[in-house]
């Protein structure tokens, strides 16, 4: 896995892909997967935006087309405030480093695959790179990022109530959507393109022809 790199040193005639995980990368077996399969296509060049931490896939670490954009943990001491302004400032901490990323520093992709959730800020943000690149939108929905606040919050809590519309406002953006269940697929409603894929622990039922079809590669 190499340095990331910025698009005056990109290769001019590469395919450019990005895979937008908001959390830990090496902890995420099913996105890195996603990304195995995108590097192994030739003229490639994959960048993961992700938190450090921990190895990703041996495959992946030395895959010389494969970037990693690091973006930076929210800092602990967040921890000791109030867990509302906690949240607010944790998202406009991760909005300033995507903003950057997504709209300044990395190359123009062809393709954007995202991990839901967390929904906000990706969502929005990808959403806004995509349309500003030109760029398809996938989205991978793991889950309902509003349903996990609620855990914390409360169902009837205003900040879990506006999680739910940005997801269900936002999500509606992506081009093509992956999704984990049956049940998922049925409520997520976001549009008539979705395709169901059972997860398993080291194999998905999905096809490197499936995720060739929905980034259009």
């Amino acid at each position: 896995m190499a340095r990331t790199r910025t698009p005056a040193d990109a290769p001019a005639s590469a395919q450019v892909f990005w895979v937008v995980v908001l959390g830990d990368f090496g902890r995420s077996p099913r996105m890195q997967y996603h990304t195995l399969s995108l590097s192994r296509k030739p003229g490639t060049q994959v960048y993961v935006l992700a938190y450090p931490g921990s190895q990703p896939l041996a495959d992946l670490v030395s895959a010389p087309n494969v970037h990693m954009a690091t973006v930076k943990e929210p800092p602990a001491w967040l921890r000791k405030l109030p867990r509302v302004l906690a949240l607010l400032l944790k998202v406009i901490l991760q909005l300033m480093q995507l903003i950057w990323l997504m709209l300044v520093s990395l190359p123009r992709p062809s393709a954007i695959l995202l991990q839901n959730p967390p929904a906000i800020p990706t969502l929005f943000m990808c959403w806004l790179a995509a349309r500003r690149h030109a760029a398809r939108l996938v989205i991978d929905w793991h889950n309902y990022g509003y349903t996990i606040l609620a855990l914390t919050q409360g169902q009837g809590h205003w900040l879990v109530r506006l999680a739910k519309s940005h997801e269900r406002k936002w999500g509606r953006g992506g081009d093509a959507h992956f999704c984990v269940t049956k049940a998922m697929k049925e409520d997520l409603q976001v549009c008539a393109r979705l395709t169901y894929t059972r997860t398993h622990r080291h194999r998905h039922t999905h096809t490197h022809r499936d995720r060739q079809t929905y980034l259009q590669i």
